[in-house]
């Protein structure tokens, strides 16, 4: 067990038309159960069709305060929507780090139906304040979300940046079952 990552408390978001028993989120979860985090991985609704007040809800309600010791890993449309939680927080809350994989914060050509939680911009100055580490990681294969997406987000918010070789959209169907690079990127930010 980690002392550095005792009495922390990570939120795990999946994405568009996953759940959190898919690709490499329960693995994660049960890593860092076993360094003594408590972890949420919660089931956002409706995957297939969603809608950004009903996961803006469900994430109003797994968590509606956070704190230093709260670190959040969002994948591809979770991304977007832990960002928007972030800010909806209330004023002058804190979360120790976010950790973007897949992330996007503008419509993609390859993902028109999730517009509405892209139609406007967020405010990454706010969010820089109220999110005190920042990591991204992406693939240059990802033909889901385009890496220039990820990147682009990743600067916006003065992120750490880890790329991965062939990692794809990191799904299971790409291999991704376990995700040691996320391991050790949320385990690099807690420890910061």
């Amino acid at each position: 067990m980690l002392a550095t990552l005792q009495g922390k408390r990570v939120v795990i978001v999946h994405g568009y038309t996953a759940s959190p028993d898919a690709n490499w989120f329960p693995w994660l979860a049960e890593k860092l159960r076993q360094d003594g985090v408590s972890v949420d991985v919660p089931e956002m609704p409706n995957p297939h069709a969603p809608e950004p007040r009903s996961w803006a809800s469900k994430l109003q309600e797994v968590f509606p305060v956070a704190s230093g010791e709260t670190f959040l890993v969002g994948h591809s449309l979770g991304c977007i929507a832990i960002l928007r939680h972030v800010l909806s927080l209330p004023e002058g809350s804190v979360i120790g780090g976010a950790l973007l994989v897949s992330g996007f914060a503008k419509t993609l050509e390859t993902l028109p139906m999730l517009g509405a939680f892209t139609h406007s911009s967020v405010d990454v100055d706010e969010i820089k304040r109220r999110v005190l580490k920042r990591a991204s990681i992406f693939s240059e294969d990802d033909v889901i979300v385009p890496p220039s997406a990820s990147e682009e987000l990743a600067a916006a918010l003065s992120s750490s940046i880890v790329k991965v070789n062939g990692g794809g959209h990191f799904l299971d169907r790409d291999g991704f079952l376990e995700f040691p690079q996320a391991y050790d990127e949320l385990k690099r930010l807690i420890a910061q």
